[in-house]
């Protein structure tokens, strides 16, 4: 459900799966407030990220490399630029490029760098629903 504070201004959550099967599974939840630079069809914007990443290994992960371990939670805080290009009143699609800050938990190997802040480049692709 994205909240819409103006014309300009959003706040959304997010949440993303990423699931490997004797491995385990990866949620992200969070929130993004967004700004929009205009109201065009084309419309530039700049957002913050702010949420975590659990990661629950697989029972048959867990021994393995996660010394029994059952889950961790890294922290994540981003800034993105990009456009969304609108189809529709409701339907758009976005491109953006993120700046990402991550704590890691102190039992987390997602970076090889556990307990440790890290920072990554990265671009996202994404469709919107609006109601």
């Amino acid at each position: 459900m994205i909240i819409f504070l103006s014309k300009e201004f959003q706040l959304a959550p997010f949440i993303g799966i990423v699931s490997a099967q004797k491995v385990g599974a990866d949620i992200t939840i969070g929130l993004t407030p967004k700004l929009y630079f205009n109201t065009n069809r084309l419309a530039p914007f700049a957002d913050l990220k702010i949420g975590q990443i659990i990661n629950r290994p697989s029972k048959d992960n867990l021994s393995v490399t996660n010394n029994g371990i059952k889950n961790t939670t890294d922290i994540l805080v981003g800034i993105g630029v990009g456009g969304e290009y609108f189809l529709s009143r409701n339907f758009s699609f976005s491109v953006e490029g993120q700046w990402n800050l991550t704590k890691s938990d102190i039992n987390s190997n997602r970076f090889g760098n556990p307990g440790g802040i890290n920072m990554n480049l990265a671009t996202a692709v994404s469709a919107s629903v609006y109601f």
